[in-house]
């Protein structure tokens, strides 16, 4: 239960980020690329967030199915991939990092 559960909840809320970010994606405004980067944000924290501490299930799941939901529909409709890419590196390095720190 708590691994269908969490892969179905990933893929519904990576399906609606999607939907969202996909309408943000704007290229004659400047802000749509800081909008497709926060909806990013929030779909990962969101995602697991919801999944652990409001149902009870995986949020670790829960949030890789989102991801790859969002990796598979969102990249033809990002205004700015590098801006993206950027952001995420720079998650991944403070991410491992801390890790790092903490081990």
């Amino acid at each position: 239960y708590m691994v269908v559960g969490s892969w179905y909840l990933g893929i519904f809320i990576g399906a609606i980020f999607s939907s969202w970010i996909c309408s943000a994606g704007n290229r004659l405004e400047r802000h749509s690329s800081m909008i497709q980067i926060s909806l990013t944000l929030c779909c990962a924290y969101g995602s697991f967030v919801f999944a652990e501490g409001v149902i009870g299930i995986s949020g670790v799941l829960s949030t890789v199915a989102a991801g790859l939901v969002l990796a598979d529909t969102i990249w033809p409709k990002i205004v700015s991939k590098e801006a993206m890419h950027e952001v995420w590196h720079t998650i991944e390095y403070l991410g491992n990092t801390v890790i790092f720190f903490l081990a």
